[in-house]
């Protein structure tokens, strides 16, 4: 295999007039492997289903209606800004996003509508076992929903703005959201107990009220910049932007409590532990460099006196 390309389709010949499509460009696309399906979204659009088997244009959806019928004229709608195929095995379900900030639901093997929110949602994720919908919404929000029915399970309240993307762990129990240079990882219940009852997941998360979780600002979190593991005693050492150097428990992720610090406010850029020697190592972003040795007590973990201190002349990657 080369990868080099056998052979492309214009998925815009079956389309004329003012609906052509082949001076435009694609803003959002999503494959559905189940059904041989390629859906395809153009600005101010209906949304265009592709069918990978035969090379031929399968349908076009508009918001109201679902599959249009053909020769029926188009309408002015919103415009799609997003889309997911639910990954489900057998299942035909579709979720789109629009700029009027509903999410629709369609079926596209009987290319009907089958349910409508009002989420404002930027970004959509399917679970990889298909049951839930994930949605981030321009203030930050995120939100989880039964795919089948578009009931809400999970809220996430949030002021921090920029939801970049949503992605869902390979067991679909936990959801991972990108804002900036932060990613969280989010293990809602929800999730979980939607597995737990794989036959009656209706009981167990679409009757119950929603759940809601208000994540509070991190402008005052002081965050990790460097980490190394202490696995034979089950431990982690972390040293975070402000200059100091916490202890955690590997198990648990708890934390334990602070063992030294370097200058207040200045970030320990890299940490290093010898498990044999116990000489814990540090840098921080002003290329100063200092030495511990780790050691148990009584009481628990703690450090010696600084056995090496010395800033470098250059800098410290």
């Amino acid at each position: 295999m080369t990868g080099a390309l056998r052979e492309s389709a214009d998925w815009t010949l079956d389309l004329e007039g003012p609906d052509a499509h082949s001076s435009r460009r694609p803003i959002a696309a999503a494959f559905c492997g189940e059904s041989s399906l390629l859906a395809v979204i153009y600005r101010g659009q209906d949304i265009l289903l592709w069918d990978l088997e035969r090379d031929s244009l399968h349908d076009t959806y508009c918001k109201e209606s679902g599959a249009r019928v053909h020769g029926e004229k188009r309408t002015t709608n919103p415009g799609a800004t997003g889309l997911t195929f639910s990954l489900a095995p057998d299942t035909s379900l579709l979720a789109v996003s629009y700029s009027d900030e509903d999410v629709v639901l369609f079926d596209t093997s009987e290319g009907t509508v089958m349910a409508t929110t009002l989420v404002n949602a930027q970004t959509l994720a399917s679970s990889p076992d298909g049951r839930t919908l994930a949605s981030g919404d321009s203030a930050g929000t995120i939100q989880l929903f039964d795919f089948k029915t578009l009931k809400l399970l999970y809220r996430i309240e949030s002021n921090e703005y920029g939801i970049q993307q949503l992605a869902f762990s390979g067991d679909s129990h936990r959801l991972l959201d990108i804002r900036g240079s932060q990613c969280r990882v989010w293990d809602p219940t929800v999730l979980v107990r939607q597995d737990a009852d794989e036959g009656n997941s209706d009981t167990v998360s679409v009757s119950t009220a929603p759940l809601e979780f208000s994540l509070e600002s991190s402008d005052d979190v002081i965050l990790i910049t460097s980490l190394t593991c202490y696995a034979s005693e089950e431990i982690c050492l972390c040293g975070k932007d402000d200059g100091s150097v916490y202890l955690y428990e590997a198990k648990s992720g708890q934390r334990s409590h602070k063992l030294f610090s370097h200058a207040d406010g200045v970030a320990i850029l890299s940490i290093h532990l010898g498990e044999e020697s116990g000489i814990l190592s540090s840098v921080d972003s002003s290329s100063r460099i200092m030495a511990h040795k780790l050691i148990r007590q009584q009481q628990g973990w703690g450090v010696t006196e600084v056995l090496f201190d010395h800033r470098a002349g250059v800098v410290i990657n």
